[in-house]
């Protein structure tokens, strides 16, 4: 498969802005390891981050929070 110049970046920003979001939303709730699942999600994006949604909904309220 080849990409071409935009659409590599186009994949790139799309990434970076989600798991920017990943990380600010993970941070605030204070789910551990913030940073793990924000490249997580940059890296695996199709694979992580429904793993992220899943286990965010499941914690509930009782999470650990800062």
């Amino acid at each position: 498969m080849h990409l071409s110049t935009p659409e590599f970046l186009f994949a790139w920003a799309l990434a970076g802005g989600v798991s920017i979001g990943v990380f600010l939303h993970a941070n605030r709730h204070g789910v551990a390891h913030a940073t793990a699942w924000a490249s997580g999600v940059f890296l695996f994006l199709g694979l992580v981050l429904p793993i992220y949604i899943v286990r965010y909904r499941r914690r509930g309220k009782s999470g650990r929070r800062y």
